[in-house]
């Protein structure tokens, strides 16, 4: 990120107190920023930090004018200071943006719009694939899933047979869902393994790590 402290203002509905022109390139608590960061300062146990701090802007609650560093105030420093957090993280992602070549799709797979798979994905037979899911570079899911609409997962997740992922699902580099649990049994001086024959349901707005 490379921004002006005007912009940034202008990019949360905030207002500039002192130099409007110093450049950001980074961001950080108040304790821990450096010159070039910006940071956010809510209540008396980070306003203790104000002059001390190295960053090179604050964002500050409206009415807030203390300190020599420019200032952003907002109505809501933490709010304001997520909202840089989301822009800079669209700087930095690059999601797949289409289907790659080799991506392996079964049959009866009914796919939504503006699908995204990164190399190598393989989605097995009988699947429901939402509006616009982003699949990363080997992510495999098992016949008769279904992936909700905006879920994204990443590299070489699995979502085994019969799963159900609900919309705006966020999973994460090599989790499993739908994996085996622990079902065995001892019985005549050795473990007899329980199948495993139920499923995995996620509903809307879930993140998996």
């Amino acid at each position: 990120m490379k921004k002006r402290v005007h912009e940034i203002a202008e990019l949360v509905d905030g207002t500039v107190v002192g130099d409007g022109d110093v450049e950001i390139t980074g961001v950080n608590r108040i304790q821990r920023a450096e010159r070039g960061d910006l940071t956010f300062m809510v209540g008396d146990a980070y306003a203790r930090f104000i002059e001390s701090t190295q960053a090179s802007a604050i964002m500050v609650p409206r009415g807030f004018s203390q300190g020599t560093k420019p200032l952003i105030q907002v109505a809501d420093p933490y709010a304001a200071f997520v909202e840089v957090l989301e822009i800079i993280k669209k700087d930095i992602e690059r999601h797949p943006s289409s289907i790659h070549p080799s991506a392996v799709i079964g049959e009866n797979v009914v796919m939504g719009d503006n699908v995204a798979l990164g190399p190598y994905v393989c989605i097995a037979d009988d699947c429901q694939i939402g509006d616009g899911v982003i699949l990363y570079a080997g992510v495999y899911v098992g016949h008769s899933s279904r992936v909700g609409d905006n879920t994204i997962i990443h590299a070489n997740a699995t979502v085994r047979e019969r799963v159900v992922i609900g919309a705006r699902c966020l999973i994460h580099s090599g989790a499993i869902i739908g994996g085996d649990g622990f079902g065995f049994e001892f019985r005549g001086g050795a473990q007899q393994k329980i199948p495993q024959v139920g499923t995995v349901v996620l509903g809307d707005d879930v993140e998996v790590g």
